[in-house]
């Protein structure tokens, strides 16, 4: 996976249905993560948003007295998270907590949230037929993905939804317990507060950087 700032820009990207939108935005908003934190999020997730902010904002000294109230807090946001991972992962992207706001949060509470995964791996497309007890089977689609020595079931949307079995496909997204919402594209930008230096490094230990232009990001 490779991953870069949002320019260059243009590519691939209809300013046309959105001419209120810049083109930075759009490609942030097609190829990030995170860029629905600030917007409306369902309650559990909202309360723990209002209290990351809050714990964030709050001096050293005083955040030792908060932190479990945002272990209960990110226990509680998990129902919801798993489901929108489920049934709609391209928000679930969107709404995932920023790469920022993660490095303010302690290790009580990241262990309850959803993680990032990304690298080379395998992504599988399943077709079963079910017997519908009809003149016709009924087809159903389930996919997985094999990344890290970790094998997860694949929620997709986008681009993703007619990839068929691809081995050593480059793969990212969020994952809770063994559900991975799978990002459409196979790279990403990179999110505000997000160290470039710390991101292409961990991008060079599954992709040859030197082989892919950052062009690649505007094309998708």
């Amino acid at each position: 996976m490779i991953v870069g700032r949002a320019a260059p820009l243009g590519a691939g990207i209809s300013s046309s249905a959105r001419p209120e939108v810049s083109l930075r935005e759009q490609l942030r908003e097609r190829l990030g993560y995170a860029h629905g934190w600030a917007g409306e999020q369902p309650p559990a997730m909202a309360a723990f948003r209002a209290w990351a902010m809050n714990y964030a904002a709050a001096p050293l000294a005083a955040r030792a007295a908060l932190a479990a109230e945002g272990v209960a807090l990110a226990r509680a946001r998990r129902a919801e998270m798993l489901a929108m991972i489920k049934f709609e992962p391209a928000r679930a992207l969107a709404l995932t907590v920023p790469a920022a706001m993660r490095t303010e949060l302690p290790a009580d509470v990241l262990a309850e949230l959803e993680t990032r995964v990304e690298g080379r791996g395998d992504f599988a497309r399943v077709i079963e037929c079910e017997q519908s007890g009809g003149a016709r089977d009924r087809a159903v689609a389930w996919r997985s993905v094999f990344m890290n020595g970790v094998t997860y079931a694949a929620h997709v949307y986008g681009r993703r939804e007619a990839q068929l079995t691809k081995e050593g496909a480059s793969l990212h997204g969020i994952a809770l317990d063994r559900d991975l919402a799978l990002h459409e594209s196979p790279v990403r930008v990179l999110e505000p507060g997000e160290s470039p230096a710390r991101a292409v490094e961990d991008a060079g230990r599954v992709f040859n950087l030197s082989r892919a232009p950052m062009s690649a990001l505007a094309a998708g």
